[in-house]
């Protein structure tokens, strides 16, 4: 354009410098016509919706001969000069762009939709998505031995209920004492017993499925809550958090470590939009005994599969120990307790005045203080013992779990006849995937006690 500029108003000084001649009268020269730049039409069929829901884009354009898009996987790439797409909206804001060219050059548009949340059910599994959740279930049934099972879930989130799909396991262990029928004594304290879920020939690990018979109605309930679990200045009461699971499983034919389940559940949604960290947490009781199930996102757990919890991982740190008491149906209660523990690395290698169980129940273990949470200072010295259940060398195992229990007073005095020393509120916990938090349960009807349970959440008081 300068160029030519420059030679119009050239050649206009020579015809002026050459006095020009004739009188005809001047015309004006015409300028270029110029082509219209592409003009686009861009808009979403709503500007809100909740967090996994589907909006379409729609767009037009006039004066173009090609549109491009971007802004998510559902709408990037090449586009006609008009028509349509559907997206799926991420938590918060979510900014779609189309520009459009043509000879006159290009133009762009962009929409914004915002992707909002409350405490549901796509706070666990997004709509329309299913996750696989990991943990635990231990079942006990009145005058039986306990078993734990590793286990995994399917859950598919339809319309907002967290559909069970798979149900499987591939561990079964009890947590039992030994016993020689030959001499009618016990010949173990409370141990973990060796896996009797692997079927002849299988390899250790192999997962085995267990028949959810009523598939339609088997699944997690989440009681919504009109709050945003992931925002800054937005926090969701713990004891709002309510979910309920029923499980209907082919229970008669020997599952006996993968039972039904009618319980309610504590959740713990995701961290945030981007972090897969949810989890649920409940027990139940019934006349015949209880339950307990703990499941966090496979994803987190996977995170932290090639670090496998030890013994030494909970040594001297202060645990704050809070109750969890959870029903069908009902919101779930947490108390905190004023007393708290830290469990040293002295070891028990004798016990006085006990029975033969007490007494190989304590030996190996680990002596605990009891402390008091506000400062963990030491209420009282080896209050507690708390041993390592795990056994061998099956480092495909993820049953690392601890056996915590209250000290009797003539447990590590001198031996007399008039002294008894006894084991006594027995606890079973296990380190979360990090290895930050412990979580586990009241281990009721050994040695005579009640079928009774609730689940324990146990922090890393030292963290504050």
């Amino acid at each position: 354009m300068k160029k030519l500029s420059l030679y119009i108003l050239t050649s206009t000084f020579i015809l002026a410098s050459c006095g020009g001649g004739g009188g005809g009268g001047g015309s004006s020269t015409p300028s270029a016509p110029s082509n219209p730049a592409p003009t686009v039409n861009f808009s979403a069929s709503s500007s809100e919706v909740a967090t996994g829901t589907t909006v379409t884009l729609t767009f037009s354009s006039s004066n173009a001969t090609s549109c491009s898009a971007s802004g998510s996987s559902d709408w990037t790439g090449d586009k006609g000069t008009s028509g349509s797409g559907d997206v799926k909206i991420v938590y918060g804001t979510n900014t779609f762009s189309l520009s459009c060219t043509g000879s006159g050059g290009s133009s762009s548009k962009s929409v914004t939709v915002q992707g909002t949340q409350i405490f549901n059910e796509s706070a666990f599994v997004p709509l329309g998505e299913t996750k696989t959740y990991k943990g635990f279930v231990f079942n006990k049934v009145d005058g039986s031995t306990g078993c734990l099972a590793s286990i995994e879930m399917d859950l598919t989130n339809n319309d907002n209920f967290l559909t069970a799909s798979d149900f499987v396991s591939n561990e079964w262990r009890y947590i039992q004492y030994d016993y020689d029928s030959d001499t009618g004594t016990y010949t173990s304290g409370l141990r973990l017993s060796q896996d009797y879920s692997a079927q002849e020939g299988d390899e250790p690990g192999t997962f085995y499925r267990a028949r959810l018979t009523d598939s339609a109605l088997n699944g997690i309930d989440v009681t919504d809550v009109s709050t945003d679990p992931y925002g800054a200045d937005s926090t969701v009461d713990l004891e709002s958090q309510s979910a309920d699971i029923f499980l209907d499983t082919d229970y008669e034919n020997g599952l006996y470590c993968m039972p039904d389940i009618e319980m309610g559940l504590l959740g713990l949604n995701n961290s945030s939009a981007t972090v897969q960290d949810s989890a649920f947490i409940g027990t139940s009781e019934n006349s015949d005994g209880y339950t307990f199930l703990y499941m966090v996102s496979k994803e987190y757990w996977d995170e932290y599969s090639d670090n496998q919890p030890s013994e030494a991982d909970i040594f001297n740190v202060n645990w704050l120990d809070v109750d969890l008491f959870t029903s069908y149906r009902s919101n779930p209660t947490l108390t905190q307790n004023a007393e708290g523990f830290s469990v040293k690395t002295n070891l028990v290698e004798s016990v006085n005045n006990a029975s033969t169980t007490e007494r190989l129940t304590a030996i190996g273990s680990r002596l605990t203080d009891s402390i008091d949470t506000s400062d963990n200072s030491i209420l009282v010295s080896n209050r507690y013992i708390t041993k390592y259940l795990f056994e061998g060398d099956d480092n495909w195992s993820t049953q690392r779990i601890f056996l915590k229990a209250t000290l009797g007073n003539d447990c590590l005095t001198f031996s007399a006849s008039y002294k008894n020393c006894s084991i006594y509120n027995f606890n079973i916990f296990f380190l979360t995937p990090d290895k930050e938090d412990l979580i586990g349960f009241k281990m009721g009807g050994y040695n005579g006690t009640s079928e009774t349970t609730n689940a324990k959440i146990i922090l890393n008081n030292d963290d504050g």
